[in-house]
């Protein structure tokens, strides 16, 4: 429930000292993870660091995105689909979709790697130097 939440719609991000509405899926990155991830294809996703980190850190903080990205891949392809297909909106086709995928999962064996894949990046200043700081 909780991928199917964060890949549906729009959901806030922080640029340029603003929160905005960021549709999920797009930004699509390649981004070398430590193992056992590697290479991971990444998209805007819906997570609450974007909204929380601006709060907590100094005003200048500029932008603060999160990208997030299954694995193996197929994964990314297959949350895809099945949200050009609309069958993540409402509560009840995510409920419905979340419970065949883990029957999947159970029978086939397809889930991935025990880890997840994110990256928050965080642009600002500080003591008036431009800084980026991944996470």
């Amino acid at each position: 429930m909780h991928v199917l939440y964060a890949i549906t719609g729009n959901f806030p991000s922080y640029q340029n000292g603003l929160f905005i509405d960021v549709p999920a899926g797009e930004g699509n990155l390649k981004i070398d993870f430590p193992a056992p991830l590697g290479t991971i294809g990444v998209f805007d996703c819906g997570h609450p660091e974007p909204v929380t980190i601006p709060k907590f850190l100094d005003s200048n903080v500029e932008r603060v995105t999160l990208k997030g990205g299954l694995t193996p891949d197929w994964n990314n392809k297959f949350a895809t689909s099945m949200k050009q297909l609309h069958l993540t909106q409402g509560k009840n086709r995510k409920k419905i979709l979340a419970k065949l995928v883990h029957l999947t999962e159970k029978i086939f064996e397809t889930g991935g790697v025990a880890a997840s894949s994110a990256r928050v990046d965080i642009y600002g200043f500080k003591d008036n130097k431009r800084v980026h700081w991944v996470y």
